[in-house]
């Protein structure tokens, strides 16, 4: 029994021992380091690749981040929750396989893991590197209409690349011939890498460039070198002038004062109902001007083609060399120029005005739910001085930090030439840093504080946008902006002013001009928006390719919109939506605003669990240009117009007040979309009867003193309608 008993204590003690050994495996088994790798270490631009996170630490927000490897931790040009989304997992994932579309840039990138919506690094993949794709014509020189071979290279083998052809000095989206990698109008079954195409030249002389572009759309992923194509030499003796049957714009002077109104009359033109002409800088490309009209000396499209006509237009306030350009069908192919026209300096003033003293906000003048915040009230005051991109005294250094109230000692345009990268994905020209500012054009002598930015190139997801308020990366938030106008913020798909951030207010701006969007209110998880009033602003014409008003969307509440003239879009006027993320708060209070021409378009749209109010506001667009009904586009769960089917997509509004100039039966539409029988909680605004509010829109919307772009927009709207 001694022995036995010997023998059943040393058991235990082996049996112990291999338990011991067993859970220490099992704990380092459990802490083994979170991992990161790349399914390839050389990706061709613009690729997919597939991304797997290992022993992450399963928090419902761990994310991943697509950075340059030399960039810190807050820069990223992609991201997405281990869901493979931007929206969060129901639960906490631990391991995951995530995909990415590499950037077309070349250059040496990284994944990062982040924990929990925060930027502490888990871990990261190693570099990636992306190598530049290339496309190579067979010549340098072709005649009219001869087959030139193009072969591409390195391309990222999706199975909607394609090539373009295009003039050398045309932006992307005008080209004249195009096809896929397999030599046709038709995709191909499989993506292809490499290829080589035929391509007829055109017939019209000129120097021309194929382009690569990523997946069915205008990311270029490379350029060829030109290709010129001889005409004929004319014969001796010849005149210089064009054919008669050629397009033709002449203007009726060719040096002029700023701001004075001079006549442009157009011959010859196709006819096509949508050929409009702009207003720009001789050096600017195609996509970058000033103004611009259709050929019925409007920005509504004319019910029939025109193929002459007289226009009016009111010069820049800046000194410099202007020309009006002839373009075709709502496109960018040029028909026609103009004689340059130069804009001189006025004559010095006797004396210089005395320098401008902010004044105390007036009780009363902001209202809704913006007017929580005070801005820079109270605060120094820093002096603009100069209208130049940047250095001292300019408006980017004043920008640079917070607890400020900015005025503006001279008057004029300040052309933003440089952007800065502010996080999050993008690009600004002028972003706001730090928080308690405001920002008073009011101040500035005539004409007041135009912003432009013409030569902004397409950088990022969304171009650079020309004045940005985040409070995220900027720490930007408690902001007023005054009295500025934006105008020709040309970035493709950029907007001028966009807001991430809350208690702000948008008081007396007028934009114009833009790549996008007016105007954007815009969060996210880590950008709650909220408490924002924007008022008494004019929103007017964008790209005609991308003419949209203002965007609402994802994580926002506690907007007011009130006293703005929204005014020749084609939709978005606004977009409000809470992208399927329900909240209890009211999305947006829409009050005493006027909606004016959407030109066919989606005018007000109210979305995926959106909350809004729309009260007293008067609509009208031109009844030849279809879509009336569509002024006020309430989606309930029912696919109609742009609502599609599903209780996720439905939205819900108060609609009261609401007078459409088309006609009592679409009033009642409008005010009939809205299913609650009592408003969302709103924050106070002095709100009279849709007429009377448009008369005062009219009166006194937009920056002050008005521009010849936004007396031309208030022009068009005509209340003689209104009782």
């Amino acid at each position: 029994m001694a022995r036995s008993r010997e023998l059943w204590w040393f058991a235990p003690r082996e049996s112990l021992f291999a338990l011991l050994l067993v859970c220490f495996c099992l704990y380092a088994g459990s802490a083994r380091a979170q991992t990161v790798t790349v399914n390839t270490a050389s990706p061709a631009a613009g690729a997919k690749v597939s991304v797997t996170v290992a022993n992450g630490p399963g928090s419902q927000r761990d994310w991943l981040g697509l950075a340059l490897s030399s960039d810190p931790n807050n820069r990223f040009i992609q991201w997405k929750y281990l869901s493979n989304t931007q929206s969060p997992p129901p639960s906490g994932i631990r391991t995951a396989t995530v995909t990415f579309d590499m950037p077309s840039s070349p250059g040496t990138y990284q994944f990062r893991f982040f924990a929990n919506d925060g930027f502490t690094r888990l871990a990261q993949s190693a570099d990636v590197r992306v190598g530049a794709a290339s496309i190579k014509v067979s010549t340098s020189s072709a005649a009219p209409g001869a087959s030139v071979s193009v072969t591409v290279a390195n391309g990222p083998a999706n199975q909607r690349d394609w090539v373009g052809l295009a003039l050398a000095s045309d932006p992307d989206k005008s080209f004249v011939d195009w096809k896929y990698l397999n030599n046709a109008q038709s995709p191909a079954p499989s993506g292809m890498g490499t290829a080589t195409l035929t391509f007829a030249m055109p017939s019209t002389p000129g120097t021309y460039q194929f382009r690569f572009f990523a997946n069915d759309s205008f990311a270029r992923l490379a350029s060829s070198a030109g290709v010129t194509v001889a005409g004929s030499p004319p014969p001796i003796g010849a005149s210089p002038l064009p054919p008669a049957g050629r397009p033709s714009v002449s203007v009726n002077t060719t040096s002029t004062a700023a701001n004075e109104r001079v006549s442009v009359v157009v011959s010859n033109g196709p006819g096509t109902g949508t050929d409009w002409v702009a207003l720009a800088p001789v050096s600017a490309p195609n996509t970058q001007y000033l103004q611009w009209k259709y050929l019925n000396n409007t920005q509504s499209k004319a019910p029939t083609g025109i193929t002459a006509a007289t226009l009016t237009f009111d010069m820049p306030p800046s000194t410099g060399v202007y020309e009006f350009r002839l373009f075709a069908g709502d496109g960018f192919t040029r028909l026609a120029d103009s004689a340059d026209v130069t804009v001189s300096a006025p004559a010095p003033t006797p004396s210089p005005s005395p320098s401008p003293q902010p004044s105390p906000t007036p009780s009363g003048a902001y209202e809704g739910f913006g007017a929580v915040t005070r801005g820079g009230e109270g605060q120094p005051i820093y002096r603009v001085t100069n209208l130049n991109n940047s250095g001292p005294g300019s408006l980017r250094e004043a920008l640079k930090g917070g607890n400020r109230y900015i005025v503006f000692d001279v008057g004029g345009t300040i052309n933003i030439t440089t952007a800065e990268y502010v996080g999050n994905w993008y690009w600004a020209g002028l972003p706001v840093w730090g928080a308690h500012v405001t920002i008073d054009a009011t101040t500035a002598p005539a004409p007041g504080i135009t912003i432009q930015a013409l030569s902004l190139p397409n950088t990022g997801n969304s171009g650079v946008v020309g004045m940005a308020i985040d409070s995220y990366v900027l720490g930007s938030h408690d902001v007023i902006v005054k009295g500025i106008r934006f105008r020709n913020v040309t970035s493709s798909s950029a907007t001028c002013l966009s807001i991430g951030s809350h208690n702000v207010i948008v008081d007396h701006v007028s934009t114009a001009a833009c790549g996008k969007n007016g105007i954007d209110l815009y969060g996210d998880s880590k950008v709650p928006v909220h408490d924002i009033t924007v008022q008494n602003s004019i929103i007017g014409p964008n790209n005609p390719s991308h003419n949209l008003a203002m965007d609402i969307n994802r994580n926002e509440w506690n907007i007011t919109l009130h006293h703005n003239l929204i005014i020749g879009l084609t939709g978005r006027m606004p977009k409000i939506s809470r992208d399927q993320r329900p909240s209890a708060d009211t999305t947006v209070d829409m009050r005493n605003n006027v909606i004016w021409d959407w030109n066919g378009g989606r005018a007000t749209t109210i979305m995926e669990g959106a909350k809004v109010n729309v009260v007293n506001n008067l609509f009208y667009t031109p009844p030849a240009d279809g879509g009336v009904e569509w002024g006020l586009q309430v989606c309930t769960g029912v696919a109609e117009g742009t609502c599609a089917a599903g209780s996720q997509y439905a939205a819900s509004a108060y609609t009261a007040g609401n007078v459409s100039l088309n006609g009592r039966s679409y009033s009642d539409l409008y005010n009939s979309r809205g299913e609650r029988s009592a408003p969302f909680t709103a924050a106070p605004v002095k709100t009279t009867d849709a007429c009377t509010a448009a008369r005062a829109v009219v009166a006194g919307s937009g920056a002050r003193p008005l521009d010849g772009v936004d007396r031309n927009l208030i022009a068009q709207v005509d209340l003689s309608g209104c009782p």
